[in-house]
């Protein structure tokens, strides 16, 4: 038989076995039975394995004599096939991936990444492709089913998203072809879009075809910017006037947010709404406001847009179930608003505020993340991440279970291009801007960091299937 390596082909003895090297690609085709792995390497190191389909039943692959072959290997005899093999440390060895329908999902192609508590979605930039995995027990994987995947599928349709975004337990799409919204999973109000209560397991269009040129989700509402003139439309729960429209009614299709503000970025939360203006960068808000969240010094609930206090100028400003951060666009300095009974507002404290608070250790940060009872941000002047709240499954990366109320240091020094978290989660995913690796950390329940198992990490690890 032959192995092929780096763009070589080497005779191997047939009926024998091979000691793979790492980060090699080896084509099994012929009689060879056994591919050994090398014992104890550096975490995150890979072995990819070809193999013909004739001889799928015949492939055994091995760690210091100890079978780790799994299940599938003889499932995929389509074409030549492609399974990776990733180290992953110490306690846990090699796992055993097949790269799904045959093709390995290329990080360097990704234009867009989304993940919450129980689910991850992600866009593949060359093919236009959507990607989904882990919970799915209202379709919001976008599969036609609702079973669970802890590795990728693909949404249905064949639309060609430019980007996509998470909600509570439904998901949303922008079409690329004209800006359209389409969107997927639990329908409770009318999150969706569609203009009736009924859940989808794989995308159907929003009413209205408004071209949007960004989307949020929140928890069962859902906002947009209509491309043509920045202004804000919002459908679903509005029992607190997270819509924006001056009342609690629910809306099934959109509606527009009232105040013909032009935004440059809107964001849907728990129970309200954030937005950044055009004209000058000032955070609004609208909707519940039972923990200060809104950033306007009261505990008062608002159902159209009210400005947050300070005129801060901001880049980002996110959200997430009780609290919000921003990025002061003069420094790059966080400030945070709302609640802080686990110190996710990084003042050193655990008490909450009702106007913006400036976070502490005068980091200058480039992009802040974050979710329920935790926050994240990048430094700027070299790209590592820093973390600080609720941190009960390791979400702060920082290799402990013990929460902080100010930033500490995400372990492994890695420069971050982007870090993704989830509204509602505890789970992180980055992208490494040196090498554009997907790594992810934090509660992993339903699959959802892609690590082929359903295991918590409290320090970043490499994921799967990229």
């Amino acid at each position: 038989m032959s192995v092929y390596i780096g763009g070589k082909v080497y005779s191997v003895p047939t009926t024998t076995s091979y000691n793979a090297s790492l980060s090699e690609s080896i084509l099994v085709s012929g009689s060879l039975q056994y591919i050994i792995l090398p014992l104890n390497p550096i975490n995150g190191s890979y072995v990819n394995i070809f193999f013909d389909p004739a001889y799928a039943n015949n492939l055994i692959i091995e760690n210091n004599g100890k079978n780790i072959n799994g299940t599938g290997l003889s499932y995929y005899v389509l074409d030549y096939n492609d399974f990776i093999a990733k180290y992953v440390s110490n306690s846990i060895g090699w796992l055993i991936h097949p790269i799904v329908m045959g093709t390995k999902l290329d990080c360097f192609n990704i234009s867009s990444i989304s993940i919450d508590d129980n689910y991850t979605l992600c866009n593949d930039s060359s093919t236009g492709s959507t990607w989904s995995w882990g919970h799915n027990s209202y379709g919001e994987l976008g599969t036609g089913n609702m079973i669970n995947y802890s590795s990728p599928v693909s949404v249905l349709g064949g639309i060609s998203f430019t980007q996509t975004y998470i909600g509570n337990q439904f998901s949303l799409g922008i079409r690329g072809s004209d800006g359209t919204a389409w969107a997927w999973g639990y329908n409770w109000v009318g999150a969706l879009g569609t203009g009736n209560m009924t859940s989808y397991s794989s995308p159907v269009s929003v009413l209205g075809g408004i071209s949007f040129s960004q989307l949020s989700g929140g928890m069962y509402h859902s906002l947009g910017i209509r491309g043509s003139d920045g202004t804000a439309w919002a459908w679903g729960f509005n029992s607190s006037g997270q819509l924006g429209t001056g009342n609690i009614t629910y809306y099934s299709s959109p509606v527009s947010v009232l105040g013909g503000i032009s935004w440059n970025k809107v964001f849907g939360c728990y129970n309200c709404s954030f937005g950044i203006r055009s004209l000058d960068g000032t955070a609004w808000a609208w909707g519940g406001n039972d923990t200060g969240q809104l950033g306007t010094n009261n505990a008062t609930s608002y159902s159209s847009p009210i400005s947050v206090l300070g005129a801060i100028s901001f880049v980002q400003v996110i959200g997430f179930n009780s609290h919000f951060l921003g990025i002061k666009g003069s420094d790059g300095s966080a400030w945070a608003w709302g609640k802080n009974d686990y110190g996710q507002l990084g003042t050193g404290d655990i008490i909450s505020y009702s106007s913006p608070v400036s976070v502490l250790g005068g980091i200058s940060f480039k992009q802040l993340s974050g979710g329920n009872g935790h926050s994240l941000g990048i430094r700027g002047s070299d790209g590592t991440a820093w973390a600080w709240g609720l941190n009960t499954y390791g979400t702060l990366g920082n290799n402990t279970r013990t929460s902080y109320s100010s930033p500490v240091s995400v372990v492994g020094g890695i420069s971050w291009k982007q870090i993704i978290g989830g509204i509602n989660g505890y789970s992180y995913l980055g992208i490494n801007g040196s090498n554009n690796q997907i790594w992810g950390w934090g509660q992993n329940v339903y699959g959802q960091l892609g690590t082929g198992n359903i295991t918590s990490y409290s320090s970043p690890i490499l994921v799967l299937f990229f």
